[in-house]
């Protein structure tokens, strides 16, 4: 049986979810979704399952490592481009 990871950013959500799955007799485990600011460097280290869950597709492939951090760089710099008032 595969476990069920449960993300989000409310604590008390995601302790209810985990335990009704354990109940059901579900496998599940709590991860709590990361906010801007702790994605932000430096910060608190990440775990591996939620830096794969970051890289995750839709479609159930993920992206290279260097990939997301293109992705990540791109973004941070139209976010800044913004701040500074500059329009793309």
């Amino acid at each position: 049986m595969k476990t069920i990871t449960f993300t989000s950013d409310s604590e008390k959500k995601l302790s209810l979810l985990v335990e009704v799955a354990r109940e059901m007799g579900v496998k599940a485990k709590p991860m709590r979704e990361l906010t801007d600011e702790e994605m932000g460097i430096p910060g608190p280290k990440i775990s591996k399952e939620q830096l794969e869950d970051w890289l995750s597709k839709d479609d159930g492939e993920s992206f290279e490592l260097s990939e997301g951090f293109k992705i990540m760089k791109q973004d941070l710099a139209s976010k800044l481009k913004k701040k500074n008032g500059h329009r793309n």
